[in-house]
């Protein structure tokens, strides 16, 4: 009977060890068919060219960003007029 424990106890881990390696499989050649999805895409993409746009560490100021100092000088330029009066 121990000898039948034993046997279920070696068949669960190497059920655990294969799915294991399965769900290794699958994200493996699902990363590859999304990298394969993306460069067909740039292909021949009149739109894209590899290399020419660089958008990492590049912000882009909107036109209702004002520079803090420009701020605070139009504060106190107000209070100033205000005092003058």
């Amino acid at each position: 009977m121990s000898d039948l424990k034993g046997f279920w106890k070696q068949t669960a881990k190497s059920f655990i060890l294969a799915f294991n390696d399965l769900g290794v499989s699958l994200v493996e050649s699902a990363k590859a068919g999304a990298d394969k999805a993306v460069e067909w895409a740039r292909k021949d993409n009149p739109h894209y060219e590899a290399g020419k746009y660089e958008t990492e560490g590049v912000e882009i100021p909107t036109p209702e960003d004002e520079p803090a100092g420009q701020t605070e000088q139009a504060e106190t330029a107000d209070s100033t007029e205000e005092n003058a009066e």
